[in-house]
């Protein structure tokens, strides 16, 4: 099996895709906790839902790809993921970054 090399403009366009992710989440790590901590949140609380998340992303991130992996649709296999996903990741966003004055877990 001969493997062809991939174009660094390919590989700078397929991991680009992720920098307006990294961008919304590095404010995460840096403001959101120690600003939900002057909520009344405890930084062990904050801690275990972080790890919760992590937890769930060694099931549903293999879960995810390998559905990608096998979807077939006329503007490909990973453009619905993020079209559909974008919304998500938005409102998400939108909740962490304002929260209610109150916040619980």
């Amino acid at each position: 099996m001969v493997s062809e090399r991939i174009s660094e403009w390919k590989v700078s366009g397929y991991s680009a895709m992720y920098l307006p992710v990294s961008v919304a989440l590095l404010p995460v790590g840096v403001y959101v906790q120690p600003h939900y901590a002057e909520l009344g949140i405890s930084l062990i609380a904050m801690a275990g839902i972080i790890l919760a998340a992590r937890l769930s992303d060694v099931v549903t991130d293999p879960l995810v790809g390998v559905l990608s992996d096998r979807m077939k649709t006329p503007i490909g296999r990973r453009k619905p993921w993020i079209i559909v996903g974008t919304p998500f990741l938005l409102y998400a966003m939108y909740k962490l970054f304002l929260p209610p004055e109150q916040p619980t877990i």
